[in-house]
């Protein structure tokens, strides 16, 4: 009797030390978890080199950027079209500068948090080893859920865990696109890129050569004397028998801003490029920019669904264009040399020329691949 006592008495003695030793865990655990820490470890963070960034969406989408050469580009799928390296880097900062708590480890809540919905993204940072390495040199992987309005911030889920992060940033606007938009989100929405944009700093020589018709050109020369309030340069239109004559101001300078500014309506591709485009285009843009290597628009022949392809020579990329932007990029002469009713390129000369261009310094250490 007593014998049987005493092993109760121990078993009750041991149910307690167990039953508090549970709880001094639960307790530092809930410690842990409610404790403000960064997203990415600072030994980590320290040694990040961001040369790759993939992005996969819940519906199959698959986008990888690499750095190559100095220039963000979208290479998979491989149309090599440049990236917004500002949106770009802005992503990578939103996720090595979190920070956040951790709300959960229960693998059975994750998905009121956004994760296993069809909103969920991942992003996979990769190092310099992206096409080296078999891991593809992965430094850094997180699930992306739900956005948090209430402090501009997100959930978030490293992979490798069921840990439920809430940080205060929210790295879905970088990723953001337009309603309806095709595009891949972080592409750069002009032919002539805007971080090139930035780096040419404008045109010193501007030629149109069509095939079979009006060819001419505009060159820019210092407007001499210059009255106060005057712009420093003036636009020289050369015609295709080397007269030449001031154009008007307006409309010079409308259309030299729109170069920098042509929205295309499709990506092309290397394998379904038109070779004729290269070879023999319909139309020739040649420019020679204030800064930088001269290149071309090479632009063919309308399309089936009625609009154009266009090469640009100098980033080596493909895109279609509507109509109604080449008949803005192949004006007459009768464009430059008076000021028309209605002049197309009124709201291009409207608006800061480096506006949503890339800045030429970027807030952190990348390199290419």
């Amino acid at each position: 009797m007593l014998r049987g006592i005493a092993v109760l008495a121990a078993t009750l003695a041991a149910l307690v030390l167990w039953d508090r030793t549970l709880s001094e865990r639960h307790a530092v655990e809930r410690e842990e978890s409610g404790r403000i820490r960064k997203l990415i470890e600072d030994e980590l963070r320290e040694e990040l080199v961001v040369a790759g960034i993939r992005v996969q969406t819940s519906v199959g989408e698959d986008f990888l950027y690499a750095r190559s050469r100095g220039v963000w580009r979208l290479v998979e799928p491989p149309v090599g079209t440049y990236a917004r390296e500002s949106v770009l880097l802005s992503l990578v900062e939103s996720l090595i500068e979190a920070e956040g708590v951790v709300l959960t480890d229960d693998k059975l809540r994750s998905k009121s948090y956004g994760f296993g919905s069809d909103i969920a993204i991942r992003v996979t940072l990769h190092g310099t080893q992206l096409r080296k390495a078999e891991d593809e040199d992965v430094l850094f992987c997180v699930d992306l859920g739900y956005p948090i309005p209430a402090t501009q911030g997100a959930y978030v889920r490293p992979l490798g865990t069921h840990e439920v992060w809430a940080i205060d940033r929210n790295p879905r606007t970088a990723l953001t696109r337009d309603p309806g938009s095709s595009f891949p989100p972080m592409l750069d929405p002009y032919v002539i890129p805007g971080s090139a944009g930035a780096v040419y700093g404008g045109f010193e020589r501007i030629s149109i050569t069509r095939a079979g018709g009006e060819s001419f050109a505009l060159e820019r020369q210092a407007r001499t004397p210059q009255a106060e309030g005057e712009a420093d340069h003036e636009w020289v239109l050369v015609g295709q028998d080397g007269s030449r004559e001031v154009g008007h101001e307006i409309p010079t300078t409308g259309y030299s801003l729109f170069l920098r500014r042509i929205h295309y309506d499709r990506i092309i591709g290397p394998a379904d490029l038109d070779p004729d485009v290269a070879g023999s285009p319909s139309v020739r843009i040649a420019l020679v920019p204030l800064r930088g290597e001269p290149f071309e628009l090479l632009i063919g022949s309308p399309t089936r669904s009625g609009g154009r392809t266009l090469v640009n020579t100098g980033t080596g990329t493909a895109f279609g264009v509507s109509q109604e932007v080449f008949d803005l990029l192949v004006p007459t002469t009768g464009s430059f040399s008076e000021l028309e009713e209605g002049n197309p390129w009124h709201e291009y000369i409207q608006v800061n020329p480096l506006a949503g261009m890339d800045p030429l310094l970027t807030p952190m250490e990348t390199r290419d691949e």
